[in-house]
């Protein structure tokens, strides 16, 4: 009965999705403890729903000691009818394997999650699953009434997807067979009529009701007195801290038992009695004990009322042998000779209608706004107030304003007028929607690289934990569409377009030409750090190279005991640092186990990024994020020796190809979103651009083998494609992060060596991207005509219209003016199985290379065909 939930979650493991409810709610609590008993569990993603008035009163008193909340983890308000609350209390933890799930009587609290008397169901998805659908039906209709509510939606249906996790919550039978949980949400049918159906009308031998709260009249007692009809019926009140009326008490001792009941106190040193706040409503029947238990008091508001008043509640129903009754429920109550004390008319809770007469109901940051909603509709919005000031806004629909390109804050008032008067809301925080999308897999990533940057640990265990995660992250693909959040990034700058001038930018050759990428001023950045800094943990910018380390070990989110205490001036204390050992070499052996373990997540990595989910799906945020993490752990494996040449041309080929080469209706929704020349993406971050260009240096400029030569030419043809991604129009953002890039590795470059490939891969993109174009302007057949080549050999590039570029695979060389089908390996198809296609309808560029008129043509376009005659040699050179 009295059970620690913190206990209970610090023992399970691969958690990903935490939903909570809570009629009151402590922050500092959630913040100082309750986080960091998800770490072991797996950092998972936290989502709690609260009562509106409840969590603004606490957020008023609390905001000053709190740094993660809309951050860390979100918190909806659910507003109530005047007079009502929203109060039921629950706890969902999802994992991929299994869930648990908590209804009971517990606030989100330091009392309700530990110390109090509370009751506690506990549901597992192995053994009941009609609970888990019960209460994914409860979330559905919370949500339903919810402001800005598409995010909340997408997060609730994130912790019960069925291709996330293995356990099927509608694995179920009929729920009219299989309900364990009912509820009201302020509308419907009374929640005593559920209990009743369930408890009542079975001549049972005795029934128990447990309550610290009672309606004044004790109408709610007199309906399920009246209606479960057992042979003998006994309540139990809290001996202090109760509600009843000498009325009600008068009247129920007439017809029932009437006991007074202290939690007992747990089996340890100082250990004191906990408040009783359970409560359950039982029969029992011979040795069969039938049990609903949760949130709801004995009162008018929990249980009587119908119709569009009342609380929102939840309950849950178990049945049980009378001895486990006993030993769960009953042994930690203990029966007191005393009377209750009678304190106060009514424990139903009233509403300040002043107080409450204009509220935000949500606040919502999105990359580039912040969205508001607010209650009444119809009032005057006159504008937003931040810290720094008041904003006007813009109404967005009735109810919802919004500003464009908003300030970091981390709460707003609302200002507004309201009959007749201008006044200002309570505080409210703000939920910043990027930070809370954010995996578990991500997070528990970063707490893992902080360890790491701390004891300096071996390139091997970073690497190691670093991939390992990050396959994971890619894996849990977001529920949220990037084709549906296309105007999310809006260019307010108008239509972008790209010419082979900036494709061929000097505006980055000049910054590469300026910078020197082997500084030896700059601070030589660990790759652990620059993880972090790309999953947003770290500033590299804001920190030195000697304060790095330390700063980074405080988790983002966790307050410090010492900050709540009175006395806090006292001098940091700074512990002596720790000699760190040099990491022993791996063996033979050691090294061949790394090298498999490394190649099992490569190619998880690369079937992540083909998979058709992934392209449909995933958000332009988190695309970003997987490129560059992507670029550096490749660069980073192979520097390492982790793993071989070869499969890194694969890997990248593959992977390229599936982000930049396929056909517009397989390509990732995040690459198009970036291509529109209307959007402003997080694709187009110069970081992403630095990260891609980063990975190609891998390849080299002169291949010596076929698979690196076909890897050149699928960089080079995405660059073409997709020049706004591979650039950048901050050049000297781009070279700085390339820069950083670099430094996390054992190659050194001069400025000379990275300036020259930079312009050699910006040449032959804008060369292929022009070829291209002067192509499509005529049909292929009239190519073939002017093609001058009589037969084409292994390694022959060849253009083939929509198909785009090719390399030929044959083992001989053929005639082209047969009807032989030839091998072509094309670029797009990321090193796949080979298209067979007739000898007469090849269109091989050394041919059309050989051709004045087209020759003329290229350069009426200002394309260099010396280019592209040494990117055909180098594709046919290779396999000769």
């Amino acid at each position: 009965m009295r059970k620690n939930l913190l206990s209970e979650i610090k023992r399970l493991k691969d958690i990903s999705n935490v939903v909570i409810l809570t009629h009151n709610i402590d922050f500092v609590f959630v913040q100082s403890l309750l986080l960091r008993s998800f770490k072991n569990a797996g950092a998972p993603k936290l989502t709690i729903f609260a009562d509106a008035q409840c969590a603004s009163e606490a957020f008023t008193r609390q905001s000053q000691y709190l740094s993660s909340l809309g951050r860390r983890y979100r918190v909806v308000p659910v507003p109530s009818k005047l007079g009502f609350r929203f109060h039921p209390k629950a706890c969902l933890l999802s994992g991929d394997k299994s869930a648990h799930l908590y209804v009971g009587s517990g606030n989100l609290t330091f009392g309700g999650w530990g110390e109090n008397a509370e009751v506690w169901a506990h549901y597992r998805s192995g053994e009941e699953l009609a609970a888990f659908r019960n209460f994914h039906d409860y979330l559905n209709g919370i949500v339903d009434q919810l402001s800005l509510s598409q995010t909340i939606a997408q997060e609730v249906e994130d912790a019960f997807d069925v291709r996330k996790h293995s356990w099927n919550p509608e694995g179920a039978g009929n729920i009219d067979q299989d309900q364990l949980l009912f509820w009201r949400n302020g509308s419907g049918p009374a929640l005593v009529d559920s209990i009743i159906q369930q408890l009542g009308g079975s001549g049972g031998d005795s029934c128990t009701i447990c309550s610290p709260y009672y309606d004044e009249k004790a109408e709610a007692f007199d309906k399920l007195f009246k209606e479960i009809r057992a042979a003998r019926t006994q309540v139990l009140v809290t001996e202090k801290g109760n509600n009843l009326t000498s009325s009600a008490y008068q009247h129920m001792s007439s017809v029932a038992e009437l006991h007074a009941v202290n939690g007992v106190a747990p089996d340890h040193e100082g250990a004191k009695p906990g408040i009783v706040h359970a409560k359950f409503y039982s029969v029992q029947l011979d040795d069969e004990v039938r049990l609903l238990l949760g949130s709801a008091n004995c009162s008018h508001a929990a249980l009587t009322c119908d119709g569009d008043s009342g609380n929102s509640e939840l309950l849950a129903f178990k049945k049980m042998s009378t001895e486990e009754y006993e030993s769960e429920f009953l042994s930690e109550l203990e029966m007191s000779d005393a009377e209750p004390m009678l304190e106060g008319d009514s424990g139903e809770a009233k509403e300040d209608e002043t107080k409450h007469s204009v509220r935000i109901l949500a606040a919502r940051k999105e990359p580039d706004k912040l969205c508001i909603a607010y209650a009444p509709k119809d009032i005057e919005v006159v504008g937003i107030c931040f810290e720094h000031g008041l904003e006007v806004a813009d109404i967005e629909d009735p109810g919802v304003c919004f500003v464009k390109a908003p300030h970091e804050t981390m709460y707003v008032r609302l200002r507004a007028k309201f009959q007749d008067e201008e006044i200002e809301t309570e505080p409210h925080w703000v939920d910043h929607e990027q930070d809370l999308a954010t995996t578990s897999y991500r997070r528990m990533l970063a707490d893992v690289l902080r360890t790491h940057v701390h004891e300096s640990s071996s390139s091997a265990e970073v690497l190691g934990d670093a991939v390992k995660f990050i396959v994971q992250d890619l894996q849990e693909t977001s529920k949220r569409s990037a084709f549906q959040q296309r105007n999310r990034f809006v260019n307010e700058g108008g239509d972008v377009t790209y010419t082979r001038d900036d494709l061929y930018s000097t505006r980055i050759s000049h910054a590469f030409s300026h910078r020197s990428i082997v500084s030896q001023s700059l601070p030589r950045v660990s790759i652990a750090e620059l993880i972090l800094h790309y999953l947003g943990y770290y500033d590299i910018d804001a920190h030195s190279e000697t304060s790095a380390a330390r700063d980074i070990q405080v988790e983002s989110g966790i307050q410090s005991e010492a900050e709540y205490d009175e006395d806090v001036d006292h001098p940091e204390e700074i512990a002596p640092a720790k000699p760190v050992k040099p990491p022993k070499p791996d063996s033979p052996a050691e090294l061949e186990k790394r090298r498999k373990k490394f190649m099992r997540f490569l190619t998880k990595m690369v079937e992540t990024f083909e998979s058709d989910y992934y392209s449909q799906h995933r958000h332009p945020i988190d695309v970003a994020r997987d490129i560059k993490l992507v670029a550096l752990v490749a660069r980073a494996l192979t520097q390492e020796n982790y793993i071989s040449w070869p499969d890194l041309y694969d890997a990248t080929h593959r992977i390229i190809s599936s982000l930049f080469l396929e056909d517009d209706e397989t390509l990732p929704y995040a690459i198009l979103d970036a291509a529109s020349t209307t959007t402003s993406s997080p694709l187009l971050d110069p970081e992403v651009a630095a990260s891609l260009f980063a990975w190609s240096l891998l390849i080299k400029e002169d291949p010596k083998s076929p698979e690196e030569a076909d890897c050149l030419l699928a960089v080079a043809v995405a660059v073409s494609k997709f020049p706004m991604i591979w650039q950048s129009h901050q050049a000297d953002a781009l070279v700085e992060a390339v820069n950083r890039i670099l430094h996390t590795g054992n190659h050194e470059y001069t400025y000379k060596e990275i300036h020259a490939r930079w312009d050699s891969l910006m040449k032959l993109s804008a060369t292929l991207r022009q070829f291209e174009k002067i192509l499509g302007e005529g049909d292929l057949k009239d190519w073939l005509v002017m093609n001058q080549l009589e037969r084409i050999q292994p390694g022959d590039l060849v253009f083939q219209g929509s198909r785009g570029f090719g390399v030929c695979a044959c083992d001989s060389e053929v005639l082209l003016n047969g009807k032989k089908h030839v091998e072509i390996q094309f670029v797009r198809t990321g090193g796949e199985d080979c298209i067979e296609i007739p000898a007469n309808y090849l269109n091989p560029v050394r041919g059309l290379l050989d051709s004045d008129e087209f020759l003329a043509r290229l350069r009426s376009s200002g394309v260099e065909p010396l280019v592209l005659s040494q990117l055909c040699e180098r594709t046919l050179q290779r396999r000769l």
